[in-house]
C-alpha cells in the first residue's frame, strides 16, 4: 500500500512540475519574448538527454533490429509530438495564457480516445459519450464571456485545439511501439529527433533575437537572467517527464494520467499567485475567473471519466 501511495505522489510531483514549467514558459515568452520555437527546442534537447539516460550504460541496442514500420511510426509521432505539438502549444500560451491554454489542452485525451476508436478499431462506450458531452461543456464554459454572452474563440484558442490534436495523433502512432520498447528510452529518443529538426529551423528563423535584443537591464535585469530562465523551466518540464514515466511504471497509465490532471489546478494557482506578486510581467490570467475555473472543473470531471473507461 505505501509503494503505490509513494508513486501516486509521483503523479503529483510530476504535475506541479510540469505547472512550474509551464508558468515559467508564459514569463519568458510574454516578458523576455524568447520565441515559441526556442522553447520547444530547448525543453525537447534538455527532456531527451535526461530521459536517454540510461543509454550510456546500456549502449545503442535500443534501436537494433527495428522493423521498418516502426522508423516510419518513430518519425512521423516524433515530428507530431514535439515539433508540431510543442510549438503549437508554447505559441498558445504565448497568445491566451497558462490556465486557459492548459485546460483547453486537456481535449488531448478526448482526441486520443476519438482517434483510438477511429485508427485502432476500439469501442465508444456509453461512459466515453457522457465523459466527452461534459468534456466539451467544459471547454465552452471555459471560453465564454458572461458579460457579452457569447463565446470567445479566438487564435489562441483555436492554436490550442490544433495542438491537442497534433498530440493526440502523435500518441495514437506511437501506441504500438509502446508495447514492444521502453517508454522512456522511446520518449527520450522521440525528443532528441524533435530537436535535431527544430535546431536548423530556430538558426534560420534567428529564434535567439528576442532575448538579444534586451537591452533594458534595469527592467529586465541582466541578459543572461532570460537564457537562465529558458534552461531552469527546461530541466523542469524535463524531470516532469521523467517523474511521470517512473510514476506510470507502478500505478499504471491510466491511474498516473488522472494525477496529472491536478497540474490544471497548480497552473491556476501559480499564474494568478504571480500575477498579483508581479503584475508588471504580463501574464495573461483569464478576465473571467469563475466560468474558467468551472469549465476546467468539468474537463477534469470529463477526462477523468474518460481514463476510467
Amino acid at each position: 500500500m505505501i509503494p503505490q501511495t509513494r508513486y501516486s505522489l509521483y503523479g503529483v510531483a510530476s504535475a506541479m512540475l510540469a505547472a512550474m514549467a509551464i508558468v515559467m514558459t508564459e514569463v519568458a515568452m510574454r516578458f523576455y519574448g524568447l520565441t515559441p520555437l526556442l522553447v520547444a527546442l530547448y525543453s525537447s534537447l534538455i527532456g531527451g538527454f535526461l530521459l536517454m539516460a540510461p543509454l550510456a550504460r546500456q549502449g545503442m541496442g535500443f534501436f537494433r533490429c527495428w522493423p521498418r514500420g516502426d522508423w516510419v511510426r518513430f518519425v512521423a509521432a516524433s515530428l507530431l509530438l514535439f515539433v508540431v505539438g510543442m510549438v503549437l502549444v508554447f505559441l498558445s500560451i504565448d497568445l491566451i495564457g497558462a490556465s486557459k491554454s492548459s485546460m483547453i489542452s486537456r481535449l488531448e485525451s478526448l482526441f486520443v480516445v476519438g482517434l483510438a476508436v477511429l485508427v485502432l478499431g476500439e469501442q465508444w462506450t456509453r461512459r466515453r459519450w457522457v465523459a466527452s458531452v461534459v468534456t466539451l461543456a467544459g471547454t465552452i464554459l471555459v471560453n465564454f464571456d458572461p458579460e457579452a454572452l457569447e463565446l470567445m474563440l479566438g487564435a489562441g484558442e483555436l492554436v490550442n485545439v490544433a495542438a491537442a490534436f497534433a498530440f493526440a495523433s502523435g500518441i495514437i502512432i506511437l501506441k504500438p511501439m509502446l508495447a514492444r520498447h521502453d517508454t522512456q528510452l522511446l520518449t527520450g529518443s522521440a525528443m532528441l529527433f524533435g530537436a535535431l529538426i527544430l535546431l536548423p529551423i530556430c538558426f534560420y528563423l534567428d529564434a535567439w533575437s528576442g532575448a538579444a535584443e534586451i537591452t533594458d537591464t534595469e527592467t529586465y535585469g541582466p541578459v543572461w537572467l532570460s537564457v537562465t530562465l529558458l534552461m531552469v523551466m527546461s530541466l523542469l518540464r524535463a524531470l516532469s517527464w521523467s517523474v511521470y514515466i517512473i510514476a506510470m511504471r507502478h500505478i499504471g497509465a491510466a491511474r498516473c494520467s488522472i494525477f496529472f490532471l491536478t497540474s490544471v489546478i497548480f497552473i491556476v494557482v501559480l499564474q494568478v499567485s504571480l500575477d498579483a506578486i508581479a503584475p508588471g510581467l504580463g501574464l495573461q490570467v483569464p478576465p473571467y475567473l469563475l466560468p474558467v475555473l468551472g469549465g476546467g472543473s468539468l474537463i477534469v470531471l470529463g477526462i477523468f471519466m474518460l481514463q476510467r473507461s
